[in-house]
């Protein structure tokens, strides 16, 4: 995130972001708008239910081209969490850094979250 706030991008234009993805089994280009999870220097996406088509081609993928609102695309490498403190990290920041709307219903949700949930760390590839 170093890179965005070097730049004077605000820290709400980076929650959502987009992800160029390749379709794992189609081969097609697919793009998916996700909130991008912050926890230290880290970036972070995945989803509370647990695994998505999104996550499974962002899984299959060398790398994939991330853009933030106000930035040239970036390209990044994703790294599936295990269970253990960075990604219990990770759910506790998913809570905060929602929308609005959705922050009670992570709470609300966080045993189904822990149990379920499917993240990833989201590396910069230089």
């Amino acid at each position: 995130m170093r890179v965005a706030v070097a730049m004077g991008v605000p820290s709400f234009a980076g929650h959502i972001v987009e992800l160029a993805l390749v379709g794992r089994r189609t081969g097609r280009p697919r793009t998916v708008l996700v909130t991008l999870i912050r926890v230290g220097e880290g970036w972070y996406v995945g989803h509370p239910n647990g695994e998505t088509a999104w996550l499974a081609n962002l899984a299959a993928a060398d790398s994939v081209q991330m853009t933030i609102l106000g930035l040239p695309p970036l390209r990044v490498r994703s790294v599936p969490l295990r269970l253990g403190p960075e990604r219990a990290a990770v759910i506790e920041a998913t809570a905060r850094q929602q929308p609005i709307l959705a922050r009670s219903l992570y709470r609300v949700s966080r045993r189904h979250i822990l149990r379920a949930g499917v993240y990833h760390r989201l590396d910069l590839v230089v």
